[in-house]
Protein backbone atom coordinates (compact mmCIF):
# COMPACT_ATOMS: atom_id res chain seq x y z
CA UNK A 1 0.00 0.00 0.00
CA UNK A 2 2.88 2.33 0.67
CA UNK A 3 4.68 1.95 -2.35
CA UNK A 4 1.21 2.02 -4.41
CA UNK A 5 0.62 5.95 -2.44
CA UNK A 6 4.42 6.82 -3.18
CA UNK A 7 3.99 5.85 -7.33
CA UNK A 8 0.44 7.94 -6.91
CA UNK A 9 2.97 10.67 -6.03
CA UNK A 10 5.40 10.86 -8.08
CA UNK A 11 2.92 9.41 -10.90
CA UNK A 12 5.36 6.33 -11.71
CA UNK A 13 4.61 2.42 -11.65
CA UNK A 14 6.17 -0.60 -10.28
CA UNK A 15 6.38 -4.17 -10.69
CA UNK A 16 9.32 -6.75 -10.55
CA UNK A 17 10.96 -7.23 -13.86
CA UNK A 18 12.39 -10.22 -15.75
CA UNK A 19 15.42 -10.59 -14.04
CA UNK A 20 13.56 -10.51 -10.60
CA UNK A 21 14.49 -7.03 -10.03
CA UNK A 22 11.79 -4.53 -8.24
CA UNK A 23 11.30 -1.39 -10.88
CA UNK A 24 9.97 1.67 -9.06
CA UNK A 25 10.02 4.07 -12.49
CA UNK A 26 7.84 6.47 -14.99
CA UNK A 27 5.24 5.78 -17.37
CA UNK A 28 6.77 6.31 -20.39
CA UNK A 29 6.48 3.82 -23.05
CA UNK A 30 10.13 2.36 -24.99
CA UNK A 31 10.68 4.87 -27.79
CA UNK A 32 11.00 2.18 -30.09
CA UNK A 33 9.24 -0.97 -30.78
CA UNK A 34 10.93 -3.96 -28.86
CA UNK A 35 8.97 -6.72 -30.36
CA UNK A 36 6.02 -7.46 -33.43
CA UNK A 37 2.93 -10.12 -32.81
CA UNK A 38 1.93 -11.07 -35.89
CA UNK A 39 -2.06 -12.57 -36.87
CA UNK A 40 -3.65 -13.63 -39.13
CA UNK A 41 -2.65 -12.41 -43.18
CA UNK A 42 0.98 -12.30 -42.01
CA UNK A 43 4.06 -14.30 -41.76
CA UNK A 44 5.57 -15.47 -38.64
CA UNK A 45 2.42 -15.95 -36.95
CA UNK A 46 2.69 -15.84 -33.36
CA UNK A 47 -0.70 -14.54 -32.12
CA UNK A 48 -2.57 -17.33 -31.64
CA UNK A 49 -5.70 -15.57 -30.42
CA UNK A 50 -7.49 -12.31 -29.79
CA UNK A 51 -9.39 -12.32 -26.75
CA UNK A 52 -10.13 -8.66 -26.35
CA UNK A 53 -10.47 -5.51 -28.83
CA UNK A 54 -11.83 -2.52 -28.68
CA UNK A 55 -12.16 1.20 -27.78
CA UNK A 56 -11.31 1.82 -23.71
CA UNK A 57 -14.21 3.75 -23.16
CA UNK A 58 -14.15 2.84 -19.38
CA UNK A 59 -10.64 4.40 -19.44
CA UNK A 60 -11.40 7.72 -20.39
CA UNK A 61 -11.47 9.96 -17.79
CA UNK A 62 -12.15 14.23 -18.41
CA UNK A 63 -11.09 15.48 -15.18
CA UNK A 64 -9.06 14.42 -12.74
CA UNK A 65 -8.42 15.54 -8.87
CA UNK A 66 -6.84 15.01 -6.25
CA UNK A 67 -6.50 15.89 -2.81
CA UNK A 68 -3.10 16.59 -1.10
CA UNK A 69 -1.72 16.08 2.66
CA UNK A 70 -2.87 19.54 3.77
CA UNK A 71 -6.80 18.50 2.32
CA UNK A 72 -6.58 21.39 -0.81
CA UNK A 73 -7.63 19.56 -4.21
CA UNK A 74 -5.89 20.60 -7.30
CA UNK A 75 -7.96 19.46 -10.72
CA UNK A 76 -7.23 19.26 -14.20
CA UNK A 77 -9.76 18.62 -16.67
CA UNK A 78 -10.47 18.76 -20.63
CA UNK A 79 -11.76 21.84 -22.28
CA UNK A 80 -15.08 21.49 -24.54
CA UNK A 81 -17.30 23.47 -27.00
CA UNK A 82 -20.52 22.00 -27.52
CA UNK A 83 -20.39 19.76 -30.40
CA UNK A 84 -16.56 19.41 -30.75
CA UNK A 85 -14.09 16.35 -30.91
CA UNK A 86 -13.48 16.29 -27.49
CA UNK A 87 -13.71 13.05 -25.32
CA UNK A 88 -16.28 15.16 -23.01
CA UNK A 89 -18.24 16.03 -25.46
CA UNK A 90 -19.18 12.49 -26.79
CA UNK A 91 -18.60 10.66 -23.78
CA UNK A 92 -19.82 12.56 -20.98
CA UNK A 93 -18.06 14.52 -18.27
CA UNK A 94 -15.79 11.73 -16.24
CA UNK A 95 -14.10 12.38 -12.83
CA UNK A 96 -11.71 10.43 -11.11
CA UNK A 97 -10.50 11.85 -7.49
CA UNK A 98 -8.31 10.41 -5.32
CA UNK A 99 -6.26 11.50 -2.22
CA UNK A 100 -2.41 11.14 -1.85
CA UNK A 101 -0.87 12.39 1.66
CA UNK A 102 2.87 12.14 -0.30
CA UNK A 103 2.22 15.04 -2.08
CA UNK A 104 3.35 18.50 -0.48
CA UNK A 105 2.70 20.79 -2.71
CA UNK A 106 0.13 22.03 -5.04
CA UNK A 107 2.57 22.01 -8.19
CA UNK A 108 3.78 18.55 -7.96
CA UNK A 109 -0.21 17.92 -7.55
CA UNK A 110 -0.75 19.39 -10.72
CA UNK A 111 2.11 18.05 -12.86
CA UNK A 112 -0.06 14.51 -11.41
CA UNK A 113 -3.31 15.16 -12.44
CA UNK A 114 -2.21 16.83 -15.97
CA UNK A 115 -0.35 14.14 -16.28
CA UNK A 116 -2.91 11.94 -16.06
CA UNK A 117 -5.52 13.64 -17.81
CA UNK A 118 -2.84 13.41 -20.85
CA UNK A 119 -3.17 9.67 -20.81
CA UNK A 120 -6.66 9.18 -20.64
CA UNK A 121 -8.86 11.84 -21.67
CA UNK A 122 -8.42 10.63 -25.27
CA UNK A 123 -10.29 7.21 -26.26
CA UNK A 124 -7.26 4.47 -26.97
CA UNK A 125 -7.93 0.65 -28.32
CA UNK A 126 -6.93 -1.83 -25.95
CA UNK A 127 -6.69 -5.57 -26.32
CA UNK A 128 -5.65 -9.03 -24.94
CA UNK A 129 -3.68 -11.47 -27.27
CA UNK A 130 -2.76 -15.09 -26.27
CA UNK A 131 0.66 -16.04 -28.36
CA UNK A 132 2.47 -19.30 -28.22
CA UNK A 133 5.10 -19.45 -25.15
CA UNK A 134 7.20 -15.66 -25.36
CA UNK A 135 10.32 -16.02 -23.15
CA UNK A 136 9.99 -13.10 -20.65
CA UNK A 137 12.17 -11.02 -22.84
CA UNK A 138 9.63 -8.43 -22.72
CA UNK A 139 8.77 -5.99 -19.73
CA UNK A 140 5.93 -3.94 -18.91
CA UNK A 141 5.84 -0.07 -20.76
CA UNK A 142 7.73 -1.50 -23.42
CA UNK A 143 6.23 -0.49 -26.97
CA UNK A 144 5.32 -3.45 -29.26
CA UNK A 145 3.88 -3.74 -33.04
CA UNK A 146 0.72 -5.55 -33.92
CA UNK A 147 -0.19 -6.73 -37.20
CA UNK A 148 -3.15 -8.51 -37.92
CA UNK A 149 -4.99 -8.30 -40.97
CA UNK A 150 -7.54 -11.22 -40.62
CA UNK A 151 -8.19 -14.18 -42.81
CA UNK A 152 -8.12 -14.46 -46.80
CA UNK A 153 -11.43 -14.15 -48.23
CA UNK A 154 -12.74 -15.09 -51.66
CA UNK A 155 -11.07 -18.29 -53.11
CA UNK A 156 -8.14 -17.97 -50.29
CA UNK A 157 -5.51 -15.63 -52.64
CA UNK A 158 -3.93 -13.04 -51.60
CA UNK A 159 -0.52 -11.26 -53.45
CA UNK A 160 2.36 -13.42 -52.30
CA UNK A 161 0.79 -15.88 -51.58
CA UNK A 162 -1.06 -17.38 -54.38
CA UNK A 163 -0.24 -20.01 -57.47
CA UNK A 164 0.53 -18.47 -60.58
CA UNK A 165 -2.35 -18.67 -63.35
CA UNK A 166 -4.37 -19.74 -60.63
CA UNK A 167 -7.58 -18.13 -58.59
CA UNK A 168 -8.17 -14.38 -58.48
CA UNK A 169 -6.29 -12.28 -55.56
CA UNK A 170 -8.50 -11.48 -52.69
CA UNK A 171 -8.62 -8.92 -49.75
CA UNK A 172 -9.39 -10.07 -46.09
CA UNK A 173 -12.26 -10.76 -44.58
CA UNK A 174 -12.20 -7.91 -42.45
CA UNK A 175 -13.04 -6.90 -39.06
CA UNK A 176 -9.91 -6.36 -36.69
CA UNK A 177 -7.30 -4.74 -39.23
CA UNK A 178 -4.21 -4.22 -37.40
CA UNK A 179 -0.78 -2.78 -40.18
CA UNK A 180 2.18 -2.03 -37.94
CA UNK A 181 0.15 -0.61 -34.99
CA UNK A 182 2.13 0.81 -32.13
CA UNK A 183 0.68 -0.36 -28.79
CA UNK A 184 2.77 -0.59 -24.90
CA UNK A 185 2.57 -3.39 -22.87
CA UNK A 186 0.07 -3.02 -19.53
CA UNK A 187 0.50 -6.58 -18.32
CA UNK A 188 1.94 -9.76 -19.32
CA UNK A 189 0.91 -13.66 -18.02
CA UNK A 190 2.72 -16.54 -18.66
CA UNK A 191 1.16 -20.03 -18.76
CA UNK A 192 4.15 -22.67 -18.50
CA UNK A 193 2.02 -25.56 -18.42
CA UNK A 194 0.31 -24.67 -21.78
CA UNK A 195 3.38 -22.71 -23.09
CA UNK A 196 1.44 -19.41 -24.20
CA UNK A 197 1.84 -16.13 -23.01
CA UNK A 198 -0.81 -13.25 -22.53
CA UNK A 199 -0.20 -9.66 -22.93
CA UNK A 200 -2.56 -6.96 -22.10
CA UNK A 201 -1.88 -3.76 -24.69
CA UNK A 202 -2.34 -0.50 -24.93
CA UNK A 203 -2.69 2.19 -27.91
CA UNK A 204 0.57 4.23 -27.72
Amino acid sequence: DFVSKLAMAENYTFYISKSGQFVFTDRTTTASSQYTFNGAGEKDVNIESIDYFGEAVSSVFTKFSIEIFNSQVVTAREGFTVGDNSSTWKYGAREHYFSCEFISTTAAASSVVGDLLTEHSGIKDEMKITTKYIAPNLELKDRVTVNFKGEPGGDGSQWDYFLWNYGLWSDERGGIFLDAAQFKIQGISIDMENFRTQFYLREV
